[in-house]
């Protein structure tokens, strides 16, 4: 869970329903995205425009990467090798390498882009940008946006908005 005003997330056991751990990381996070095999929770910062990268099993911060300007939200790819961060205010998604943590490349999508997903084969990120009424298809083997989908106004998504 991302505690935005308290620049922390926590680890909740759904079983017991109890707080594990509380883990401090950049200023405002908002949107979290965990690794497929979990041990990896990526939380997006969106006043310190950078992500941190949380160790679950040490629940503890292993590093932070700078990304565009106001992150808002993140997936990771299916095989947890990539993960795609959406910059508000710059229009852009970050891809960060997730094996030597960094940015490997820097998409243009639409106007304040927000919620993103990924297709289960890994082979396009969907990014709903707000700002302009859109969606924003990546190609994931080019990085190139293959098409733009007009949406309606306000457009906005979050967690799993696609499916087969």
């Amino acid at each position: 869970m991302a505690n935005r005003d308290d620049d922390n997330v926590m680890i909740i056991d759904t079983h017991s329903q109890h707080v594990l751990h509380t883990i401090p990381v950049g200023t405002a996070p908002f949107g979290l995205a965990l690794s497929p095999d979990g041990s990896t929770l990526y939380s997006v910062n969106v006043r310190s425009s950078d992500v941190s990268v949380i160790d679950t099993q040490l629940a503890k911060v292993t590093s932070t990467i700078n990304v565009g300007e106001w992150p808002y939200c993140a997936i990771v790819s299916p095989n947890g090798t990539h993960l795609y961060v959406t910059n508000q205010d710059d229009s852009t998604i970050s891809i960060i390498d997730t094996i030597n943590p960094s940015i490997i490349n820097t998409v243009d999508v639409g106007d304040s882009p927000e919620g993103i997903d990924i297709t289960p084969d890994g082979k396009f990120v969907y990014v709903a940008n707000w700002g302009d009424g859109s969606i924003s298809v990546i190609n994931t083997n080019n990085y190139q946006v293959e098409k733009v989908i007009k949406t309606g106004k306000g457009s906005r998504a979050f967690g799993l908005f696609i499916t087969k």
